[in-house]
């Protein structure tokens, strides 16, 4: 209709991560690790991250050269869908729940160790965790 539009990019800060490491959040040196982050402010079945554990086994079962690491914020520890959640990953021998409070420059430190990020939100578009996963160069599964 003749109408312009004008695409506006995320505003994204450069990464500054900590000097954090997989041995400072308990991650295995050589694993290959799947990485979700989500906040429980936010809906857990938009976010989904029941998918993102059937999808990690359906790829790597109990693999242990393979890690899933879920880090939440603003976690529930009393919320009914968190303790599914927790008792989901505890069942399985390469996965862990991170629910710490962490720094920016922890949190850019954490996402930095993935190898793969996992993003399987329904009715997300383009989010900021896309976003910062793409910063650091880190194939993105949405």
């Amino acid at each position: 209709d003749g109408i312009p539009v004008h695409v506006v990019p995320h505003p994204l800060q450069a990464p500054k991560p900590s000097q954090k490491d997989r041995f400072d959040f308990g991650l295995p040196k050589t694993a290959l690790v799947v990485y979700m982050t989500f906040s429980m402010d936010a809906n857990l079945t938009r976010k989904n991250p029941w998918c993102a554990i059937d999808a990690f086994k359906a790829a790597f079962g109990d693999d242990t050269r393979y890690r899933l690491v879920i880090k939440v914020r603003a976690a529930n520890l009393q919320h009914p869908a968190f303790k599914e959640l927790a008792a989901a990953v505890r069942s399985m021998q390469n996965a862990q729940l991170i629910t710490s409070v962490l720094s920016a420059a922890d949190n850019w430190a954490l996402l930095n160790c993935a190898d793969i990020v996992i993003c399987p939100s329904r009715a997300e578009g383009f989010g900021l965790v896309q976003a910062e996963a793409m910063w650091l160069g880190k194939p993105l599964v949405c």
